[in-house]
């Protein structure tokens, strides 16, 4: 398994088990400063902490196939995601995950 498709995997679990109410699985995956940002249809967006209720909304899920994740060049980290139990029923689109020292210091999601 690609180091990649590893991060790609453990942050997906992380995240989800976050949004149950388990914010502490993060640490083990992301710096302490994390931020999450939002970018629906290229206009709208927010940027908050990732161990926060924005960055991470309580009951929210990712879905993503970690086999699908692409690394364009080191420090990010590319892959398709389907989210659920977010404002936006249809929110789908590509995560970005900015690495430093192997643990993701921002996480991008953009939904066209």
């Amino acid at each position: 398994m690609s180091p990649a498709v590893e991060l790609v995997r453990r942050f997906v679990d992380a995240y989800n088990a976050a949004a149950a109410g388990d914010r502490g699985r993060l640490g083990s995956v992301a710096t302490p400063e994390a931020v999450a940002g939002y970018l629906v249809e290229s206009h709208s967006g927010v940027v908050a902490p990732l161990a926060s209720r924005t960055g991470v909304p309580d009951g929210a899920g990712l879905e993503v196939d970690p086999a699908r994740a692409s690394e364009p060049f080191p420090g990010l980290v590319v892959v398709p995601f389907q989210g659920h139990g977010f404002p936006r029923p249809d929110f789908v689109g590509e995560a970005e995950l900015h690495l430093v020292d192997g643990k993701v210091a921002r996480v991008v999601f953009r939904a066209p």
